[in-house]
C-alpha cells in the first residue's frame, strides 16, 4: 500500500478526487499544510503556480523518458505486427521534443506515437504517476479492465480504437512502464458546444444508436468489465477502494443490484473520511453530505430499479471530447474508457455530461434541449424505456456528481441543492440543512470523533 511521502511517516495519503496541479507528492491529512507542504496555490499566487506545475510537469516528463525502455516497447509493437519495423519518435534522441510530450499528456495518461514502416500509427497509451495515482495493484486494475472494456467494445461493434496488447510492470514487462497498444484513430475530438442543432442532431442519432448496442449487450452484475469474456469484477476506480487501515487492498464489487452498489460506494466514502483518507478540508461537512445521500437516493429512486435491474456500460468521463470524428461528423471511435462501470440501465442512459445545460451547476433539474432531442430520437427508434432514461435522468446525475465532489463541500452545494428538489424540497438552502443534519446524525460515532478533532485544531 502507498504511504505519506514524508520520511517516517507511515500513514496512508489523501485521496484526491481532482489532480492538485504543482505537486506530485503524497502526503497524508497531517502533512498536506505548511510547513510540511508550501507549494503554491492557483488562488494565492497564479505565475508562482504556473511556474511549480511547468518544472514539476518538466520533471515528470524527463523521469518517463528515462524510464521507458523505448527500444523495448518498439519490439513488442513490432512483433505485434509480423515483425514490421517501428519507432516511437518522442522516445528516440533525434527527434525527442519535451513541448510534444506535454501536448501527448492527458491527466492520467502519456500518447505516444508508434509509426511503422509501413504507414500504420499506434498509440501506446502510458499510465502517468501522479499525487493522484492509485496503488500500483489499483493502477494494475483500472488498466486491465480499459483493456478488457476495449476487446469487449470492439467484439460487439461499438466504434472505438482496435486494441493490440498490454504490458505491467509487475509482470517484469521490460518496458517498466504501465502501457496499453491500440490503433491511433485518424479523426479529431468532437467539439459539442460548436455545433448547430442539424449537426447535433446527426450526432446524437449516432450516439442513440451506440446506446442501443450497448443495451442489447447488458450484464447482470455492476461492477467494471474485466478479462476473460469480459466478465464483471470489482469496480476500476483510483479514488473508491477501502481504507487501508489492515494494510491490504479490497475493491468495491461486483454486486447485483443497484442498492449494493449505492450502499457500499457511499460507506466506503464515509469510512475514508473517518480514517483521513478522503475529504480532509472539512471532514464533518463531508460526512454529512454522503450521510445525507445514503438517506436520500432510495427515496428517490424507484423501488424496482434498485433490486432488480440489469447493467450496461456506461463511460465515466463524457463531456464530448472523448467521441472522434471527421469532417462529416462520423463518430469514428469513442476513447478514454479508463473508469467505466457497468451500472444499473436507469444510469447507463442517463444523458451524457456533455448535454446537460449550464443551469445544471445552479442547482436546477431542468433538461436540456439536446437532452430532450436525444430522449425525441430513443422514442423515434422504438425505444421508450430508453428515453425513459433520459428524462428521467437527473436522478443518477445529482447522486454521481455528488459521490464524486463530497470532498470539496463547495463544489457540492448545488447538487446538493437538485438533490433535495427532487425529494421535492424547493426551498432548500445550505446551512439550514447542515444544521439540521447535525442534530439528525449527531449521535453517531464518527460524526462525534469528527467534531472533537474539528474543536482540537
Amino acid at each position: 500500500m502507498l504511504t505519506c511521502d514524508i520520511l517516517d511517516c507511515h500513514n496512508a495519503p489523501v485521496r484526491c478526487s481532482i489532480a492538485m496541479g504543482c505537486c506530485h507528492r503524497r502526503l497524508c491529512s497531517k502533512h498536506q499544510s505548511p510547513p510540511f507542504h508550501d507549494c503554491p496555490k492557483s488562488e494565492d499566487d497564479w505565475d508562482a503556480f504556473c511556474k511549480a506545475f511547468v518544472k514539476t510537469e518538466t520533471g515528470e516528463l524527463v523521469a518517463l523518458q528515462q524510464r521507458i525502455r523505448h527500444i523495448q516497447l518498439a519490439n513488442v509493437a513490432s512483433s505485434l505486427r509480423n515483425n514490421i519495423p517501428c519507432t516511437i519518435p518522442a522516445l528516440v534522441a533525434a527527434t525527442a521534443n519535451r513541448c510534444k510530450l506535454s501536448k501527448m499528456m492527458g491527466g492520467m495518461n502519456v500518447h505516444l506515437d508508434i509509426l511503422f514502416d509501413d504507414h500504420v500509427v499506434w498509440l501506446a497509451r502510458i499510465q502517468r504517476t501522479t499525487a493522484v495515482t492509485p496503488p500500483p495493484v489499483v493502477q494494475n486494475h483500472i488498466l486491465l479492465s480499459e483493456f478488457a472494456t476495449l476487446k469487449y467494445l470492439n467484439c460487439i461493434g461499438v466504434p472505438t480504437p482496435a486494441v493490440h496488447g498490454y504490458g505491467l510492470t509487475v509482470d517484469s514487462n521490460g518496458v517498466d512502464v504501465n502501457y496499453i497498444l491500440m490503433d491511433k484513430l485518424q479523426a479529431f475530438p468532437l467539439e459539442w458546444y460548436d455545433l448547430g442543432p442539424d449537426q447535433r442532431r446527426r450526432v446524437l442519432h449516432q450516439l442513440a444508436n451506440i446506446f442501443i448496442t450497448l443495451d442489447r449487450h447488458s450484464f447482470r452484475q455492476t461492477g467494471s468489465i474485466i478479462q476473460p469474456h469480459a466478465s464483471i469484477g470489482a469496480f476500476a476506480d483510483r479514488v473508491i477502494f477501502e481504507p487501508n487501515y489492515y494494510q491490504k487492498l479490497n475493491l468495491l464489487g461486483p454486486f447485483t443490484s443497484l442498492r449494493q452498489h449505492l450502499d457500499h460506494t457511499i460507506n466506503c466514502n464515509l469510512r475514508l473520511i473517518e480514517y483521513s483518507e478522503w475529504a480532509v478540508d472539512d471532514p464533518v461537512t463531508s460526512y454529512l453530505i454522503y450521510r445525507t445521500l445514503l438517506d436520500a437516493y432510495p427515496r428517490i429512486l424507484p423501488a424496482e430499479s434498485m433490486d432488480n435491474e440489469i447493467f450496461c456500460l456506461r463511460h465515466q468521463d463524457d463531456k464530448g471530447d472523448h467521441i472522434l470524428v471527421n469532417d462529416q461528423l462520423d463518430i469514428i471511435g469513442i476513447i478514454d474508457w479508463e473508469w467505466s462501470k457497468v451500472v444499473a440501465k436507469s444510469f447507463a442512459f442517463a444523458a451524457p455530461l456533455m448535454l446537460l445545460p449550464l443551469a445544471f451547476d445552479e442547482g436546477s433539474n431542468l433538461l436540456s434541449q439536446d437532452e430532450e432531442e436525444l430522449a425525441r430520437i430513443f422514442d423515434s427508434l422504438g425505444r421508450p424505456d430508453m428515453a425513459l432514461c433520459v428524462r428521467h435522468g437527473r436522478a443518477y446525475h445529482r447522486i454521481s456528481f455528488i459521490l464524486d465532489n463530497g470532498d470539496r463541500p463547495e463544489a457540492c452545494k448545488p447538487h446538493m441543492k437538485g438533490l433535495f428538489q427532487l425529494l421535492g424540497n424547493d426551498c432548500w438552502e445550505w446551512e439550514t440543512w447542515r444544521s439540521d443534519a447535525l442534530r439528525m446524525y449527531q449521535s453517531e460515532h464518527t460524526l462525534q470523533v469528527l467534531l472533537d478533532n474539528e474543536v482540537m485544531h
